[in-house]
C-alpha cells in the first residue's frame, strides 16, 4: 500500500473515531434530557436502577456504533488493498508487454520467437488488452519482407529466421481461433494489410466476428489452408490480395452468417479449391476479382442459401469451375459476357 494511501487511511480512521465519540456524547446527552434533565445529586436524582438502565442503553448503542465504524474501516482497508493489488497486476503486465515487445524487435530470430510466445501468453492473461497484444503480433507480419533470400550467407540466415518467426505468429493466431483453444481469440480483429503470407494453416479456425484483413497482401510460397474453417460472423477479406502462383484450400469450409470476400483480388496461378464447402447463409463475394491464371474450383460444394456473387469479375485466362457442384439451391450470380472457357458450369443444375 502506498504511503499516501496509508496516511489517508489513518486520517479516515481518526475521523470515524472522532465521529463515534461525538455520537456517544450526543447519545448520553439525549438520554439525560429524556429523563427530564435530573440533577446529578440531591432530591430528584435518578434511582440506581435508572442509572444502570441508562448505562446499558449507552453501552449498547455505543457498541453498535463502534461495530459500524469497525466495519467501515475494514471495508475501506480491503478496498485499498484490492486497488493496490490491481495496480501491481497492471504494472507487472505492463512490464511483460514491454519485455515481449523488445524481444520481438531483437536482432536474433531466437529471441524474437521467445517474444512471440511471451506476447501470446500475455494476450491470454490480459483480456482487456488482448487486442493490443494481437495488434503487435500482426504488425510484425506486416513488416516488409524481401520475396527472395539475399545472396549474403548471414543475411540469408536472417531472412530464413524472420520467415520462421512469421510462420510461428500465424500458427499461434490460428491455434487461438480453433474451437478447442484453451483461450479463444475469436471475435478479435487481425490486420495483415500488405503482408507477404508464405503459407499459413487456419484448419478448423472459427471466424465468429471481428475483422480479418488480408488487404493488399501477397499469398505465395506454401499452402494457405482454411480447411474446415467456419465463417459464422464478421468479415474475412482478401481485398486487393494477390495469389501469386500460390495454392490455397477452403475445402470443407462452412459459411453460415459470416462474409468471405475477394474484392479486387487477383488469382494469378495456382489452384484455389472450395471442395465440399457448404454455403448455408452469409456471403462469398468475388467483386471485381481478376482471374488471370490458375483455377478456382468448387467440387462437391453445396450452395444452400448463402449469396455467392461475382459482380464485375474479370476473366483474363483463369478458370472458375462449378462442374462438380453437389447442390444448386441458390446458384452463384454472374454477369453476362463471361468467356466460355473462363466459367465452367454443370451441364445440368445439380440436385
Amino acid at each position: 500500500m502506498r504511503r499516501s494511501e496509508l496516511g489517508g487511511l489513518n486520517r479516515h480512521i481518526g475521523a470515524w473515531l472522532a465521529l463515534g465519540v461525538l455520537v456517544a456524547l450526543g447519545l448520553a446527552a439525549l438520554l439525560w434530557w429524556a429523563l427530564g434533565a435530573p440533577p446529578l445529586s440531591g432530591p430528584g436524582t435518578p434511582s440506581t436502577q435508572d442509572k444502570l438502565n441508562l448505562v446499558k442503553i449507552a453501552l449498547t448503542t455505543t457498541g453498535g456504533i463502534g461495530g459500524v465504524i469497525f466495519l467501515v474501516i475494514a471495508y475501506r482497508k480491503q478496498r485499498l488493498g484490492e486497488n493496490a493489488d490491481r495496480r501491481d497486476v497492471t504494472r507487472l503486465r505492463d512490464e511483460r508487454f514491454d519485455t515481449a515487445a523488445r524481444q520481438l524487435g531483437h536482432e536474433s530470430p531466437a529471441v524474437r520467437l521467445a517474444g512471440v510466445y511471451a506476447m501470446a501468453g500475455l494476450a491470454d492473461d490480459w483480456p482487456e488488452n488482448r487486442q493490443n497484444c494481437i495488434n503487435v503480433l500482426c504488425a510484425y507480419v506486416r513488416m516488409h519482407r524481401e520475396p527472395e533470400p539475399p545472396e549474403d550467407p548471414r543475411a540469408r540466415r536472417e531472412w530464413h529466421g524472420d520467415g520462421q518467426v512469421r510462420q510461428t505468429i500465424m500458427s499461434v493466431i490460428a491455434a487461438h481461433l480453433r474451437a478447442d483453444a484453451a483461450v479463444s481469440w475469436q471475435g478479435h480483429d487481425f490486420d495483415f494489410t500488405g503482408a507477404t503470407i508464405e503459407g499459413a494453416d487456419f484448419t478448423d479456425a472459427v471466424f465468429s466476428g471481428g475483422l480479418v484483413r488480408f488487404y493488399g497482401a501477397t499469398i505465395t510460397g506454401r499452402l494457405l489452408s482454411f480447411y474446415r474453417a467456419a465463417f459464422t460472423g464478421g468479415l474475412v477479406t482478401f481485398a486487393r490480395t494477390t495469389f501469386a502462383d500460390a495454392d490455397a484450400t477452403f475445402a470443407e469450409i462452412r459459411i453460415d452468417g459470416g462474409i468471405l470476400e475477394f474484392h479486387r483480388a487477383t488469382f494469378d496461378g495456382g489452384t484455389v479449391t472450395f471442395q465440399d464447402a457448404t454455403f448455408a447463409s452469409g456471403q462469398l463475394r468475388f467483386r471485381r476479382t481478376t482471374f488471370a491464371r490458375g483455377v478456382v474450383e468448387f467440387p462437391h460444394a453445396a450452395f444452400a442459401g448463402a449469396d455467392v456473387l461475382f459482380p464485375d469479375a474479370v476473366f483474363a485466362g483463369g478458370t472458375v469451375d462449378f462442374r462438380e457442384a453437389a447442390s444448386w439451391d441458390v446458384p452463384p450470380a454472374f454477369d453476362e459476357g463471361i468467356p466460355a472457357d473462363g466459367l465452367l458450369l454443370p451441364a445440368t443444375p445439380p440436385g
